[in-house]
Formats: structure tokens, sequence, C-alpha cells
């Protein structure tokens, strides 16, 4: 198993190193044209040093083997220079038979050796491994096309071996790349194209090669390789194409997982501003945004310091809304033009006229109108949710947002994180955010008091037709966080 799991790690990704300063893509991972999981690559810049690079990649794996499911879960973080060169790596993984496996080392330079601390199940260990000359990263897309020297004017055929460490096994192995001149190529998909065609094989781990069409920019564009006699192929893809392929219970628990706070924090009361310190415990912390009633400071690769403050509503303005106003435009997700939610956008706003008025109204309108449903990551169109009248937070976003729009206020999901009653702990949450006087306040149907509510919030959408999505990008920063961060209060009132 753990051959099959280096093997899919080194075939998952499909990206060229670029000096983007952050980079995230993700693929889909097919087999026999069926989708059995997904991956996530995110390159960033280290303190802006292009030619320093931090590397995330998660793996999400369902197949078929022996008449059993194998689920493979990888989290790999890497430090290494623009031309491949691995100086640390940091790695969480869980195989198919649910043992968990984390793993992480630094090269020593004067010893000329990595530095290995493991825990495997609930065994501890360290130990050194000798790395003569300095390896390579196992992220082979990111530095084997321009390590090959593709060219157009070359009109050959190349042969070249490295030297390649796979944090997956602990160990080093010579991985040889084999590429062809370019040339008209027509893809899978039935597209033509020019490029090369390159072969990546580590005969001791890994049997067969990998095959890959890389393009005149470096960009490795299909992938494939044969696993179990069938073909399994890596795609570039959107999020929600993506997460797709692996939305299940396990998605929906990995929401919700709770991430710890070092102490207690009363909410439901009117507070000042709370100070958190957010760090990861593995990789590095990825993007947290600034809002009126956020503020993200001190931030280093792996914490920052988020200030929350209270959300305090603007004073009514002479101008009202019109009773008139028209919807704002219809979504898939979100259908302003539908009757019925037209009537309920009525409904719950009798009486009232001003935005902020309307949006509080609704707010408690959904609230009533809804009965729990458990969490799940599958967000179902507003229409849907009104007949069926239940739901999760999702659900509660959906539709409030989409009864703000109806009367005409700008309004947008968000996702983030909440503090939880009775557990001392934060968890992923889905609200909504309308625009009034030119600022966006939060509102929250699934919370008694939403305006007094401690969160942290990670992303936003407005779900439009242009993103092509399904709401699940909206997931992802909580994906990143659940399983290894916690928080530390630094000031509440």
């Amino acid at each position: 198993m753990a051959l099959l799991v280096s093997w899919v790690l080194l075939c998952g990704n499909t990206m060229a190193a670029t000096n983007d300063a952050n980079q995230t893509t993700w693929y889909l991972i097919q087999m026999n044209g069926k989708p059995v999981g997904y991956e996530q690559l995110t390159t960033s810049n280290v303190n802006g040093n292009p030619n320093l690079l931090k590397v995330f990649r998660r793996t999400e794996l369902r197949i078929r083997r022996l008449g059993s499911d194998v689920h493979l879960q990888t989290f790999l973080w890497t430090t290494q220079t623009k031309n491949g060169e691995l100086l640390a790596f940091d790695l969480q993984q869980i195989d198919a038979a649910g043992k968990r496996i984390e793993r992480s080392g630094a090269q020593n330079p004067n010893k000329r050796t990595f530095e290995i601390q493991e825990r495997i199940a609930a065994t501890k260990s360290q130990r050194s491994v000798k790395i003569q000359p300095s390896p390579m990263s196992p992220i082979v897309e990111l530095w084997l096309p321009a390590a090959m020297k593709l060219s157009q004017r070359h009109t050959n055929t190349r042969r070249q071996s490295f030297k390649v460490f796979f944090p997956e096994t602990a160990d080093t192995a010579m991985g040889t790349a084999t590429v062809q001149p370019f040339r008209k190529i027509i893809l899978p998909n039935g597209k033509q194209i020019t490029g090369a065609r390159l072969e990546y094989t580590v005969a001791s781990h890994f049997g067969p090669p990998i095959r890959m069409v890389i393009a005149s920019d470096h960009q490795v564009i299909h992938k494939e390789k044969s696993l179990m006699n069938r073909p399994l192929t890596w795609e570039q893809t959107s999020a929600d194409t993506a997460l797709k392929a692996a939305q299940s219970k396990t998605l929906d628990q990995t929401v919700q997982t709770i991430i710890p706070v070092d102490r207690l924090i009363s909410f439901g009361k009117p507070r000042s501003t709370v100070s958190l310190k957010l760090t990861v415990n593995h990789g590095f912390l990825g993007q947290i945004p600034s809002t009126s009633f956020q503020t993200v400071t001190d931030r280093t690769s792996g914490s920052a310091t988020i200030q929350l403050h209270p959300v305090v509503y603007p004073q009514p303005i002479p101008n009202r809304l019109s009773e008139q106003q028209p919807p704002l435009p219809a979504t898939t997700l979100m259908p302003t033009s539908d009757p019925m939610l037209q009537r309920m956008a009525v409904q719950g706003t009798v009486g009232k006229s001003r935005p902020l008025d309307i949006c509080l109204s609704l707010e408690k309108y959904v609230s009533s109108t809804l009965a729990f449903r458990p969490f799940s990551t599958n967000l179902l169109p507003a229409d849907v949710v009104a007949k069926h009248k239940k739901g999760d937070c999702t659900e509660h976003a959906i539709l409030l947002a989409t009864l703000m729009k109806v009367r005409g206020i700008p309004a947008r999901i968000v996702s983030g994180l909440i503090l939880t009653a009775g557990r001392p702990g934060f968890s992923g949450h889905v609200w909504v955010e309308a625009k009034i006087q030119e600022n966006w306040y939060p509102f929250d149907s699934m919370s008694a008091i939403s305006s007094k509510q401690v969160r942290v919030k990670l992303a936003d959408s407005n779900l439009n037709e242009s993103s092509q999505n399904s709401g699940l990008s909206l997931f992802t920063p909580i994906l990143d966080l659940a399983g290894r961060s916690s928080f530390t209060v630094k000031s509440a009132e």
C-alpha cells in the first residue's frame, strides 16, 4: 500500500513552476473516465523570494482494489527551490487501513542528511537519511520540464536521471525522464496542440512510466498511468468540479472538525474586540482576509493574529428602499425570479422598507421557516430549500441571501469559522453578508443573535453563473485548516 500511495502522489501534480506569488490549481482524478478523487496544489514564494517556494498538495482518492474501497488522504507541504531541490517537508497521511502517518524533515547541509521526525500510529521516532547529492522534490511537475531544458529547437529524444526524495517512504530513489521533440499532439478530448511527450519512471518503486504532455510554456496539460490495468488520469479543473469527486460524509465531517481554542470565550452578549492567534501545526497558513469587522496582523508562515470587532449596524438614513425595487439577477442557486421565493420575500418583510430592516426581518423569517437538517456540503438551490423547508447553515445562507436579492439588496455567501456552544473551539460555518450603505454586514438565520457571534471569515462568493461552480469552493479554506490548526485567545471581554 505504501508503494501505491507514493506512486499516486508522484503522479498527482500537473502544474509547471511560475513566478506568481500565490497560485492554486485543482485537478480531477479519473479512472476509466469516471471521477475517483481530486487534488489541490498551491504554491507561493517564501518571503517574496521567487527562487524559493512553499508548496501544499492535498490528495483525496477513492478506488476499488481487490474488491474493497481504497481511500487515500494525503497532505504534503514542502519548501523547495524553484529548480526543484527539496529543503524541507511535512507529511500527513491516512492510508486505506486508516493508519495515520505524520512525518517531517529538513536538510542538514553540514551532515548531508535529512533529519526526520515521524509518528506512525502511537509510535514516535527520529532518524537521519543520507542525501548526497541533494535530492529533488517529489512534486516533479514543478521543476522537471525546466530541468529537461524543453525547447521547440530540440529535434532529438533526450534522457536524464534525477535523484528524488519521497516523504511517503522516507527515502530517495533515482528517476529517469525521457522527452521527445515538440510536435502536433491530439489530446484525449480531441484538442490538437503543439507539445512534447515526457515519460518519467522510478523503476524501483512504481513500474510503468508516467506519461505527460508538456505545452510550450512548460505546463503539464495531460498525464496518465496504468493502475491495475486501468488508466488513471489527472485533468486540470475548477475547485468545485474537483471537490464533487470526493463529496461524501468524509468531506462533511472534515468541514465540521472542531478547531480548538485554549480558553472559553463568552458570546451572545455585547463585547469589545476579541483578539485571537491562529496557528497551524503543520505546513503553512493560507490567506485570511481583513474586513470592516476583522483585522489580520502579525502574519507569519504559520500563524496570524485576528482581531474580531463588534458588529455595529448603520443608523437609518432618510432614503428608503422602494417596494418596487427589482430583484437582482437570478443564478442557478439563487433563482430570484422564482414566484415562490418572491412571495416569501414579501411575506418576510411586511411593513419594512429600509435595507437594514428588511435584512433583519428576513433573518428572523428564515430562522422560523426552516427546520434543522444535519450539515452537508451539498448546496441546494434556494427554491428547493424553500420547498422542503429544512436545512443546515448552507441552506439557511442560500435562502436568506436569495430573499435579500429578491428585495434588491446585494448579498453574498460567506464561509468561515464560528465559535461553538458547549465545546471550546471553532467549526466550519456559512452565513450571509448584505451590502448596506456601501459596507458589508453579517446576517445569520442559524444564530439567535447573529451580530454578537464570534466568527472568523475565510472566504465569500456571489455564486454567480460566471464562476461556473456549485459553491463547494467556499469550503476549501475551512478544509485547509481542519485538523492542523488551533486558536489562542490573546484578549477578550
